[in-house]
């Protein structure tokens, strides 16, 4: 799900993306992401793999926050957002479900937002990494709701506010304009172009 969604981000950067099952005789890392800030585990993630296939690796660590949340469910939320706080891994209908309670507690919608970590690391070890926002307002989910898109159930809840349409109807145009993409790409550009320096 992550390389499709980060797929024309990767290209318009002058990379052609694959993920780690693409890749023959390497076994996947096991990476603890315990670091307390999403910058800290995007690095471990990326320096991780870069360091067993020796490729120039992108990782990401996202993260959600809601406005109308109390701190403690904007804490669940950053420490465990596909465990919330029940010790097994949920299901996508499980994340909706768990969001829905706390929606219908504080209204049915608040804003909320997006929050990711990029990094992208050499095979040497050497990496940067950048966080990025997304602004969205977060409902209460409907009946008459879009499908729901595997591995990114709230975006079929999420709506841009700038265009009305539910983050997961937003064509790759529109997503790139809304999403900070052009913002993704040109840390990835100046990234690299460090590197050759």
């Amino acid at each position: 799900a992550k390389v499709a969604t980060y797929a024309q981000s990767i290209r318009m950067a002058g990379f052609e993306p694959i993920s780690f099952s693409d890749l023959d005789n390497f076994e996947k890392p096991r990476i603890v992401e315990d670091a307390p800030t999403r910058e800290e585990n995007s690095l471990r993630k990326s320096k991780a793999v870069a360091k067993v296939t020796r490729h120039i690796t992108i990782a990401t660590d996202e993260g959600f926050s809601v406005d109308k949340y109390t701190e403690e469910w904007n804490k669940i939320i950053a420490m465990e957002p596909r465990r919330l706080g029940t010790g097994v891994r949920c299901s996508d209908q499980g994340v909706i479900d768990w969001h829905n309670e706390k929606l219908e507690s504080v209204g049915g919608y608040s804003l909320a937002s997006f929050d990711l970590a990029l990094s992208i690391v050499l095979p040497n070890g050497n990496g940067f990494v950048q966080n990025f926002v997304y602004p969205t307002v977060l409902l209460k989910r409907e009946v008459n709701f879009p499908t729901i898109k595997e591995g990114y159930p709230l975006d079929s809840q999420s709506k841009d506010y700038r265009t009305g349409k539910f983050i997961s109807e937003l064509n790759n145009e529109e997503y790139s304009k809304c999403f900070p993409m052009h913002a993704m790409v040109e840390f990835l550009k100046e990234s690299v172009k460090k590197f050759q320096e």
